[in-house]
């Protein structure tokens, strides 16, 4: 058997050939189009488009069963690491979902009241806009007896030894 090479842009029937393309080409998150014919997952978007946010989200990883609540603490930015200010921020704990929206900087805070749960799903995400895409962030609550770690030594931990003289 022979082996043929064809040289696929002087094949009829093919349509439009286009360049090829890198795994960088297809980063919808965190990139900024560059112009108005710019397609990020087959959706062509404005110039002015900011494909990106991202939630800090702030909450204790471990409560006590002691606690009547807690304070789960949000910061909404873009990619351009700036604040998103007055933009609806949501938080679902354990399936149950409140609202609220941000303050001038970009935080919204929840306070949580505990309901005798082991665990506490936290999920706090913004669902977008027209120019900055939406994010999630998640974290578990673990309710659980905090015990202190005593620790023991006596004064005579380091010694001396003889033979340095």
């Amino acid at each position: 058997m022979e082996k043929i090479i064809v040289n696929p842009l002087n094949v009829r029937g093919l349509g439009n050939v286009v360049e090829s393309k890198e795994a960088s080409d297809f980063l919808g998150y965190n990139s900024k189009t560059t112009s108005s014919t710019d397609s990020t997952y087959g959706t062509v978007y404005s110039s002015s488009y900011l494909s990106g946010s991202y939630i800090v989200l702030e909450c204790p990883s471990l409560i006590s069963p002691d606690d009547s609540s807690f304070t789960v603490k949000a910061t909404l930015k873009n990619n351009s690491d700036s604040v998103i200010s007055s933009a609806t921020v949501y938080c679902s704990v354990n399936g149950t979902v409140t609202s609220g929206s941000t303050d001038s900087s970009g935080v919204k805070s929840f306070t949580v009241t505990c309901d005798g749960s082991d665990v506490y799903d936290i999920r706090v995400y913004y669902t977008g806009t027209n120019s900055v895409a939406g994010s999630s962030r998640t974290q578990k609550v673990v309710c659980t007896e905090l015990t202190g770690l005593e620790l023991m030594a006596t004064k005579n931990v380091i010694q001396e030894d003889s033979s340095t003289g």
